[in-house]
């Protein structure tokens, strides 16, 4: 975002505009009505005391408010000094009204009506004559009356001071409408990039270290300053932000970094053609295919943080010291951290948990991956981290595992057609163009329409077509689970889906995998390997039609992460 203090100044601007306007626009227009009610002749009866009375009462009240509003928001908070200004004010402003109106009166009489002036006999009253022929008696013409005519009882004057006293006292901290710096800042920061190292106070420590002050606050969040690990504290001494005596927090985290080899979708999508994994509708599906043997993901280094310091706040550490990470001797880990300098966000990134050093050549290495952003805490997205947390640098490319079957025909009419199943990784950009890719400042989004663009395939052809391959729905093989049938005339669709599978005992345990046989289910909170373990039914979940999804924010991305989607008949996704 821009820097604060200057946003914050326009918005105060703008409200300060609002706040000072309103009420001033407001008495203006309500005594200008008065006038131009009270100034008009009267063909009739014209004010009572008692309606005349409730007109000036009532523009007693705006009065006093609009100046106890402009007295509050100039700093003048006693409320001896709203009385004291808002009834000398409000007088001077009823005795030029009441002159106005006399002024007013004859104007009126003169101009639109044609008339004059003049005091009736035995009043002391100025009544308007129209029509009449002077010295004659009998045609005396007609005689209209000011609606007010600047006279007013004794008691009018008592309500009126009572009104504007009340106005200014009781209604000279109402705002007109609610502030929004409040929210407008923190939906602002919740999305804004952190200065990173030079927010550090006394500078990077050695091997780059910080620590971070761990201070509950009286805005009720960790104090989260961050200092340099060298740095020699005096006894009792206070944190420059807190304004607490120190104390340094005490869990810290150490990261793996990885990131992608390269920013090609269309490399990483034509490795992941290389090793789809196709096999029979009736068959078990076989482990996934390693044919590439491309790494998609590329080792950077490793980074220790305190864990109560903001997701934006390591990002913007760690891209300061990826420079720093580079050895100079793989060109594979100098591309990586060149790409990510470039292209990676400063604002959201991926957790795992775990050890993946030997399923770098996946492109999901693992289920549970979290998604982080902003100003969530290290220590509240990472809370059952273990010992092996990664951290992936997101370039703005999100896979997707993608299953669906196909029914392959052949041009000689002696070959019988196969239908299979397929399973793909596919990557997905979530990333926009422009100024704030080029900056980092991007959160992984996804618009509906365009996903739908990416995974769109052939859904209809003609079914005397040969040598070609149709689409078909993903259909599990297991004895005893609910088959999808396949509607020829219905189109496919995409939906989420998740899956039981079994443990394949043939396969050796490896470390966090389940102890007893059986089923275990691939939710984000287990870690499971698809390669060595066999589907046996699947789940289709009602209303999870991407169809249905117009954005897919993080949570919905995070889910896309997590688990598959699947080709099925609309019909049935519905």
């Amino acid at each position: 975002m821009a820097d604060p203090l200057v946003q914050l100044t326009r918005w105060k601007v703008q409200e300060t505009a609002l706040e000072v306007g309103a009420p001033m626009i407001g008495l203006g227009a309500a005594w200008t009505v008065a006038y131009r009610l009270a100034v008009l002749p009267s063909g009739g009866r014209p004010l009572t005391p008692v309606e005349l009375s409730v007109m000036i009462v009532a523009l007693g009240a705006v009065t006093g408010w609009a100046i106890s509003r402009q007295l509050f928001l100039a700093g003048r908070r006693r409320p001896g000094s709203h009385l004291i200004f808002g009834l000398i004010i409000g007088f001077v402003i009823l005795a030029g009204m009441r002159a106005a109106v006399t002024r007013g009166f004859a104007s009126r009489c003169k101009d639109p009506i044609g008339g004059v002036t003049t005091e009736l006999e035995g009043q002391d009253r100025t009544i308007c004559l129209v029509g009449g022929v002077p010295g004659n008696p009998y045609l005396p013409g007609t005689q209209l009356l000011p609606t007010w005519g600047g006279e007013l009882p004794p008691w009018t004057f008592v309500l009126y001071g009572l009104s504007l006293t009340l106005g200014a006292l009781a209604l000279r901290d109402r705002r007109v409408l609610p502030t929004t710096v409040v929210h407008n800042m923190h939906d602002k920061l919740r999305l804004a990039a952190a200065v990173g190292t030079k927010g550090v106070v006394g500078g990077l420590g050695k091997n780059g270290r910080v620590v971070a002050c761990g201070n509950s606050t009286l805005w009720g969040e960790p104090c989260g300053q961050l200092y340099s690990a060298d740095k020699k504290w005096e006894h009792g001494e206070w944190c420059v932000r807190c304004r607490q005596l120190f104390v340094p927090n005490e869990r810290s985290i150490t990261f793996s970094l990885v990131s992608l080899f390269t920013g090609d979708i269309d490399v990483l999508n034509a490795i992941e053609r290389l090793d789809t994994v196709s096999w029979p509708r009736d068959k078990r599906k076989p482990p996934d295919a390693r044919i590439s043997g491309q790494e998609r993901w590329v080792i950077l280094g490793q980074v220790t943080l305190p864990d109560v310091i903001s997701v934006a706040q390591a990002l913007a550490l760690i891209h300061d010291q990826l420079p720093k990470l580079d050895p100079g001797k793989d060109p594979r880990v100098s591309d990586a951290i060149k790409l990510a300098s470039e292209r990676a966000s400063r604002l959201c990134c991926w957790f795992w948990t775990g050890r993946f050093n030997q399923r770098l050549t996946y492109a999901r290495p693992s289920s549970r991956a979290r998604f982080a952003f902003g100003s969530q805490r290290l220590r509240d997205v990472l809370r059952d981290a273990g010992a092996d947390v990664v951290l992936q640098l997101d370039i703005g490319l999100l896979p997707v595992e993608v299953r669906f079957g196909f029914r392959q025909t052949f041009r000689e009419p002696w070959k019988q057609a196969e239908e299979q199943n397929s399973k793909q990784d596919l990557w997905v950009p979530v990333a926009p163009s422009g100024k704030a890719a080029a900056t980092g400042l991007w959160v992984d989004r996804i618009e509906g329409e365009a996903l739908r663009a990416w995974l769109s395939t052939e859904r209809r052809r003609e079914a005397e077509a040969r040598g070609v391959s149709t689409p078909l729905p993903y259909q599990s093989s297991q004895p005893g689970e609910r088959r999808l049938p396949a509607h020829p005339d219905a189109p496919l669709d995409y939906v989420r889906v998740s899956y039981l599978i079994e443990r394949d005992r043939s396969v050796p345990d490896r470390e966090g995998a389940a102890d007893e046989p059986g089923l275990v289910v691939a939710s984000p909170d287990t870690d499971v390997d698809l390669t060595n373990e066999i589907e046996i039914a699947s789940v289709w979940a009602a209303g999870d039609s991407i169809a249905e999804w117009e954005w897919l924010e993080w949570r919905q991305v995070e889910l896309l992460r997590q688990q598959c989607l699947a080709l099925v008949p609309y019909e049935e996704a519905r």
